[in-house]
């Protein structure tokens, strides 16, 4: 297969230590750089899906802090970054699961940016579940009474992660009237 490090230096202290996408100036195949399969579509998929798991590691607490701040800043990059739709699910999954409070500033900016709607659920979901956030919590109860079936039915779904008692009560009602 293809290297994820297009060409790590080998002698900065996380090359050494075999962490070469820690490392700050680091390339990336089919990312910074072209190639890998990134034409096919699944180079964007993989990234978002690393940087997912970039969230847990940071959350799983198996990290020393050095490596969970070079980790947390890698998401901040990406999520920062303009032209980065194809990464922004990763990060915002990332950021939720990283159980970072600085990640609830940028949860909160990708859920209302202008993008894709699973991206904006995505940080809605982190703030509402991983932070516990009123914010997010309130503008999930205000889609469970909107036109949009696909927000409403995406809202109970995390607000039953919560146990949320109005979200209960929309799921009486739309049985009730079916």
């Amino acid at each position: 297969g293809v290297g994820r490090v297009h060409r790590p230096c080998g002698v900065c202290e996380f090359c050494r230590r075999g962490e070469e996408d820690l490392w700050e100036a680091a390339e990336f195949t089919g990312w910074t750089v072209d190639g890998g399969y990134a034409d096919a579509g699944s180079g964007a998929q993989l990234t978002s899906a690393a940087l997912e798991g970039l969230g847990a590691l940071i959350g799983g607490g198996h990290m020393t802090a050095e490596a969970r701040e070079k980790a947390f800043a890698t998401l901040l990059r990406h999520a920062a970054a303009r032209d980065n739709e194809p990464y922004l699910l990763g990060v915002a999954e990332g950021l939720a699961r990283s159980k970072d409070s600085r990640a609830v500033e940028w949860l909160d900016k990708l859920s209302s940016r202008r993008t894709s709607l699973d991206v904006r659920q995505a940080a809605q979901r982190g703030l509402a579940v991983g932070y516990r956030d009123e914010g997010a919590i309130k503008a999930l109860r205000r889609e469970l009474s909107g036109k949009d079936e696909e927000l409403e039915l995406r809202a109970a779904q995390v607000l039953y992660e919560l146990a949320d008692e109005e979200a209960f009560e929309w799921a009486v009602d739309v049985i009730t009237q079916r």
